[in-house]
């Protein structure tokens, strides 16, 4: 009888099709990690959260009842509250500031991007470098500073607005020195002086060197 050995006894399965009715299994692919998973509990975008500034004033912007007013009031107020303004105006057109001591004459220039027509200024004592930065704001038709305090000096600064119509200046001490800064107002079409205290040589140098309507003026005097 012819040796049989264990090699000899079984054929090889390479390459041999599987049983019938048996499904050959797939292969398991690995592949590399392209990325890294967002850490739980963070965004996954890079979008930097809004300043208490910002929020703020986005907040002020939603919630106006005029879309072409803005009111920013309280002592909080700072240069980067209207720097977030000045990002994103909207159509914003007149804009009134109360209670605002921290901000810089810096701060109040960048109005000047606003296309502002009216500005209304409230509880602040207005400085000449104040008006100076104002001044930028070319756009400017009218001013209210009925409830601020300012100089001529500053009022002499302001009048070099080149768009400037219509200026109040009610119930604020109005004497010849300002009276004649007021004079530098060259398109000036309307002053309120409504509780002023104006004597006859205030009133002289107001009369004779404004375009100002009179009768609008005269009437405004009236108290």
């Amino acid at each position: 009888m012819p040796e049989i050995t264990p090699s000899a006894s079984r054929k090889s399965t390479t390459g041999s099709s599987p049983p019938r009715g048996v499904v050959p299994a797939k292969p398991i692919e690995t592949k590399a990690a392209t990325g890294t998973a967002p850490v739980a509990g963070t965004a996954a975008s890079s979008s930097t959260a809004e300043t208490p500034a910002q929020e703020f004033v986005a907040t002020a912007l939603r919630t106006r009842s005029d879309p072409a007013a803005l009111r920013l009031a309280g002592s909080h107020i700072t240069d980067a509250h209207l720097a977030a303004f000045a990002a994103n105006p909207q159509e914003v057109k007149a804009l009134t500031l109360k209670v605002f001591d921290d901000v810089t004459p810096d701060g109040l220039a960048q109005l000047a991007s606003v296309p502002l027509t009216s500005l209304t200024i409230k509880s602040r004592y207005l400085t000449v470098k104040d008006a100076q930065a104002l001044a930028k704001c070319t756009t400017l038709e009218s001013l209210d500073l009925s409830n601020c305090k300012v100089s001529p000096e500053a009022m002499a600064a302001l009048a070099k607005l080149p768009a400037l119509k219509s200026v109040n200046l009610n119930s604020r001490p109005v004497g010849v020195a300002m009276a004649e800064a007021l004079r530098l107002c060259s398109q000036l079409e309307t002053l309120d002086l409504k509780g002023s205290k104006v004597d006859d040589a205030t009133l002289k140098v107001l009369l004779t060197g404004l375009t100002a309507d009179l009768p609008s003026l005269l009437s405004s005097l009236k108290t």
